[in-house]
């Protein structure tokens, strides 16, 4: 993180427009920095002799910090992308690991942003309806920290699925994607509100 911060600093006079996008990132990366080292002290203070169902809890416990630093870090690198690619006008040409989310197989930000172009430039947006549910998994944080991030995990990628199984393939423009974190969104490029409601009801 330090290092990223040094090299974001560096340019940062040759940024203009995204320079703030760039000081955003670096508070991120710094703030990541302090805590990952608050971590280390935490296992780092532990003894050899404490109790050995107390030193695999704090042991997990850290590794579950740390794994949720690298999934905020890497929806705010996801973030910056599609700030920069929408500013440059080439969403659609980014490449194509980048419009996929790894994890749930939807589409990323960058990917529902490149969708919602195609839907404009296809000329539906000057006549027709569009909505943007948003889903998210309730207590999924609170499962996180009980269940531990693999079966939380596993629990959102089977959710993923059973919405992405919900659109509809053979007509309309419905696309789906993961935000970030528990957060999925359905676009729906030519439903009305009221469709829109119960298709997501459904």
């Amino acid at each position: 993180q330090n290092e990223a911060v040094k090299l974001i600093s560096s340019k940062s006079s040759e940024l203009d427009y995204f320079r703030e996008l760039s000081t955003r990132l670096e508070e991120i990366l710094l703030g990541q920095t302090s805590q990952i080292e608050s971590m280390g002290n935490n296992l780092l203070q532990r003894r050899t002799t404490d109790p050995p169902d107390h030193l695999r809890e704090v042991i997990l416990r850290e590794l579950q910090r740390l794994i949720d630093l690298a999934h905020r870090l890497r929806d705010a690198i996801h973030d910056t992308l599609l700030a920069i690619f929408t500013a440059e006008n080439r969403v659609e040409r980014a490449e194509t690991k980048l419009k996929i989310d790894a994890q749930t197989q939807l589409l990323s930000p960058i990917g529902l942003e490149g969708a919602f172009e195609q839907w404009k430039q296809a000329g539906a947006a000057g006549h027709k309806p569009a909505c943007l549910a948003l889903i998210g998994l309730d207590q999924f944080k609170n499962l996180n920290e009980l269940l531990g991030t693999r079966h939380a995990d596993a629990l959102l990628t089977a959710a993923a699925k059973v919405c992405a199984e919900t659109i509809r393939k053979d007509r309309g423009f419905d696309r789906i994607a993961r935000l970030q974190g528990d957060t999925l969104a359905i676009f729906y490029g030519d439903v009305s509100i009221r469709s829109s409601v119960s298709a997501v009801e459904r």
